[in-house]
């Protein structure tokens, strides 16, 4: 298991004075920690909350775009080796942060004032309707039993051993202010636990959390799927003409897109189901006995585990593909990408 470090310098405090003032024409540069732009009209007078400000806009900076992503995907399903796209959202960092970022003996909405306190940003808020105090249920909804050190470290292993993570980023159309401000809150944390889990980000890939949408509408996921029905990917990624990967579906709602899928003229290879985080050993054994090119997965944080495992141990394509599983099955029941909209107001 990864190490993990608790990180016990983050502590409540109420001596914090928010910044005064907004500028018509802010300014872009600061001295001495006087004033600096944030990207908005606020004026920042602390260094090391404009430092954190710097670090998150490097961190979207290596965001990857959704064209570069199913490239790789491509490349991988092309050489028949390990890829892994695992997705980070407010469930994941939350279970991440469990005695790392903040402690477990304090109440979990008591987090929403530590994260404030982790940016040094006292306007940081709790998001839309007090999304704070929904924080422990998000988690439970993903399968955590909270307080759960021990799925904390297969969730961070998993991160470890990730080709590719998708992350919360700002653009997030539709969402109100405050909550973009918890999408920052959240990214500062996200910083933390990859530097407690030593890991550096300028070494890592990442993509948009919203990825598995972004493949799906963008037209990407058809095109990887059938790849040989398309006749300039077929040349240069070198599939025979009308070749289709055998493609295994993953998670207890993975036999309803079967029956979706399968009459599309997909190449369906199995099911595996019912997959939580109880099961997870037998989840990677029941994907073992399959015979398949890419995985699609979507199982909560299980998901994340076994998207790792399966590409670290099978030398598979494994893509987590969350809530993806749920539009497609309750909400369209087709599979044409432009007629899909991104429901962004389901995710952080």
């Amino acid at each position: 298991m990864p190490e993990i470090r608790y990180r016990s310098s983050v502590r409540l405090s109420n001596n914090q004075s928010p910044p005064q003032g907004t500028a018509l024409n802010p300014p872009m540069s600061g001295f001495n920690g006087v004033r600096f732009y944030s990207g908005s009209r606020e004026i920042i007078r602390d260094e090391k909350r404009l430092a954190l400000v710097l670090k998150r806009r490097e961190l979207e900076s290596r965001v990857m775009t959704v064209d570069q992503v199913a490239d790789r995907i491509l490349q991988a399903l092309r050489d028949q080796r390990g890829f892994s796209i695992i997705r980070l959202g407010d469930a994941e960092i939350l279970t991440l942060a469990q005695d790392t970022v903040f402690p477990t003996s304090a109440n979990v909405p008591i987090w929403g004032d530590l994260m404030a306190e982790l940016c040094r940003d006292p306007l940081l808020g709790k998001g839309d309707n007090n999304e704070v105090v929904r924080w422990r249920d998000m988690m439970h909804a993903s399968g955590v039993n909270y307080p759960d050190l021990q799925v904390r470290d297969q969730l961070a292993q998993a991160v470890k051993s990730a080709s590719l993570i998708g992350i919360p980023v700002s653009n997030r159309p539709g969402r109100s202010r405050a909550h973009l401000k918890l999408v920052e809150g959240f990214q500062t944390v996200l910083l933390e636990e990859l530097k407690l889990l030593n890991l550096a980000p300028e070494k890592m890939r990442f993509g948009d959390s919203a990825l598995h949408y972004l493949l799906y509408t963008s037209g990407w996921m058809n095109r990887i799927l059938s790849p040989g029905d398309y006749p300039q990917i077929a040349q240069r990624y070198s599939f025979s003409p009308g070749y289709k990967p055998g493609v295994l579906l993953v998670g207890n709602r993975a036999g309803e897109l079967a029956d979706l899928m399968g009459p599309k003229g997909l190449r369906i290879s199995g099911v595996v189901k019912p997959v939580n985080l109880g099961n997870i050993d037998e989840s990677l054994a029941a994907i073992s006995r399959h015979s398949f090119d890419i995985a699609l997965m979507a199982a909560g944080i299980a998901a994340k585990i076994l998207c790792s495992a399966t590409a670290e141990r099978m030398s598979r394509v494994a893509i987590d593909a969350g809530h993806l599983f749920d539009l497609l099955v309750d909400h369209h029941r087709h599979l044409d990408h432009q007629r899909t909209r991104i429901p962004y107001e389901w995710m952080l």
